[in-house]
């Protein structure tokens, strides 16, 4: 028997396994699929959902101080996962569409334009690029900036990566495969970082500029395509926030089953068909096979991580047999006394059930990355106080 059973693979289900585990205990982690945290986009921001923070990263500690605490948990549990500042502005990023916003982190492979307030930067022009408009987005940057009366600029400059003839269209997802592959990769035939950073000095044509914005194609997997091209141009290199699904999604799922895997968390691909009560425990069951767990956490997602489904206008948790509270739409599970899930059949009642996530009513699913990431915390925390206190 382990100590907990995490249900769910997110970055709900994941970061609070791995809470779990540097807390000593012994867990396990059961996903069918990675749900709708690969859909990310690369923004952490639910903190902005709030009308009372400031540009400035220092007013979370005084208006949202759970967000500072959630973003330095999560960068302890999992180094590189995302990026945030220590001080100054919120990161200011761009999207496909040419417009920027704050958040409060992001990915690390993002172009956080709140670091060049005086910059100029190069957007990059892919030709064969069918989602990116690099000039349109140079301009429409530009326009933003001259009436806002900031001192950055933008130029759209032409990048000629692809080279593939008559054949020029790719997606964002399919260069960022074609940038994936290292150096010492028995697949790599032509250097295609090489063949990127040429590009990018070519198109810069001697010019000054203080960085790159480019499309999200800096890698699915791989962590080291943007250091390598900034070592190669000389000047910072990034990307903007992409349309879904997207590189940004790849890189975090694959950067948490590193450190689920780091850690020694075991992860089992399976579809939890039931949950049953014993003694002191519930039995998870999958395709004939079982595992008995003291607590579970049940991070199973909504509409799109299959948490939730919805029949006409009836909307029922499908894995727990919980009854849904909330409007329609952000229905979920309901958290009671100590953080433990509420209105559960009377069979599962008194045992040691947790949630978090998009699962519970208070999360609409995709975008609240943040706000998710705080509940599999305290998920996480009241678990450990659970197994505690049972053990006492």
């Amino acid at each position: 028997m382990i100590d907990c059973a995490v249900i769910g693979g997110g970055v709900a289900g994941a970061l609070a396994a791995l809470d779990l585990r540097t807390r000593g205990h012994q867990v396990s982690l059961f996903a069918h699929t990675e749900g709708a945290s690969a859909l990310c986009a690369g923004p952490w921001d639910a903190a902005l959902h709030s009308n009372n923070v400031s540009n400035d990263e220092r007013a979370l500690h005084d208006v949202l101080p759970w967000a500072a605490a959630t973003l330095d948990r999560i960068r302890a549990l999992c180094p590189g996962l995302i990026a945030r500042p220590t001080g100054g502005p919120l990161p200011l990023l761009v999207s496909e569409l040419g417009r920027t916003r704050r958040t409060v982190a992001h990915d690390p492979a993002m172009l956080d334009l709140s670091r060049l307030p005086r910059g100029r930067i190069a957007v990059a022009t892919l030709a064969g690029h069918p989602s990116w408009e690099g000039r349109q987005i140079a301009r429409a940057l530009d326009a933003e900036a001259l009436a806002r009366g900031e001192a950055r600029r933008f130029a759209a400059v032409e990048i000629d990566f692809l080279r593939r003839g008559r054949d020029r269209v790719l997606h964002a997802h399919e260069l960022a495969a074609e940038l994936d592959v290292a150096k010492d990769d028995p697949r790599r035939g032509i250097d295609a970082r090489y063949v990127m950073s040429e590009a990018v000095r070519a198109g810069l044509g001697g010019l000054s500029f203080d960085a790159v914005l480019v499309p999200p194609i800096l890698g699915l997997v791989s962590d080291d395509v943007r250091s390598e091209l900034e070592a190669a141009v000389g000047i910072p290199v990034g990307e903007a926030i992409g349309l879904l699904p997207g590189a940004a999604g790849a890189r975090l799922m694959r950067r948490l089953h590193r450190a689920l895997a780091a850690l020694g968390v075991p992860e089992v691909r399976a579809q939890i068909e039931a949950v049953t009560p014993d003694a002191d425990s519930v039995t998870l069951r999958w395709g004939g096979e079982s595992a008995r767990a003291r607590t579970l956490i049940v991070a199973t997602g909504k509409r799109l991580g299959g948490g939730i489904a919805t029949r006409g206008a009836e909307s029922t948790e499908t894995l727990l047999g919980a009854a849904l509270m909330g409007s329609s739409s952000t229905s979920g599970i309901e958290l009671g006394p100590w953080g433990r899930v509420a209105h559960l059949p009377e069979a599962l009642e008194g045992k040691l059930i947790f949630a978090c996530g998009a699962v519970l009513s208070t999360h609409t699913g995709v975008g609240e990355l943040l706000d998710v990431a705080r509940s599999a915390l305290a998920a996480s925390a009241a678990a450990h106080d659970a197994l505690l206190s049972s053990v006492v």
